[in-house]
């Protein structure tokens, strides 16, 4: 999907100038959600340890 989007930037950018903030947007909430769960897993498994 990211591929696709990089292969039509120019028309993408031209008919929807506000595309690359909500993209990149959604990538960092995406990954805040990832180092949530890592950082859920790490406190889990720590506390299984003591």
């Amino acid at each position: 999907m990211l591929r696709l989007i990089a292969d039509h930037s120019h028309y993408l950018m031209n008919k929807h100038p506000d595309l690359a903030r909500r993209i990149i947007e959604g990538l960092c909430y995406t990954f805040e959600l990832h180092i949530d769960v890592i950082r859920q897993k790490t406190l889990l498994k720590d506390f299984k340890n003591e």
